[in-house]
């Protein structure tokens, strides 16, 4: 089956998350952003923004009561190889999205 709809998102999307409510759908990208898109009805969709957060940001909840994404992030040395680089210690944070 073909898809319905297609949006470029970010490079490496890792996590998705749907807030019912407002009808918005957050993706984190490995590259270090949340894309926000807006469901307008079931067959339309459009990106409304895209927010910098770190590329170590990928993984995503929401709080839907307060329609706030959080992000478990931490400054990562480069990896060699082609394998993900070492945390560097001391540098986890939550990023809080509203």
């Amino acid at each position: 089956a073909l898809p319905v709809f297609r949006l470029r998102l970010g490079f490496d999307c890792d996590g998705v998350a749907f807030d019912e409510v407002e009808k918005m759908i957050y993706t984190s990208n490995g590259e270090g952003n949340v894309t926000a898109i807006k469901e307008d009805d079931k067959d339309k969709f459009k990106v409304i923004e895209t927010i910098p957060t770190l590329a170590s940001a990928r993984t995503l909840t929401i709080d839907k009561k307060s329609n706030t994404l959080y992000l478990p992030a931490a400054n990562v040395e480069p990896g060699e190889g082609g394998e993900r680089g070492k945390v560097k210690p001391g540098t986890f944070e939550v990023l809080v999205v509203k």
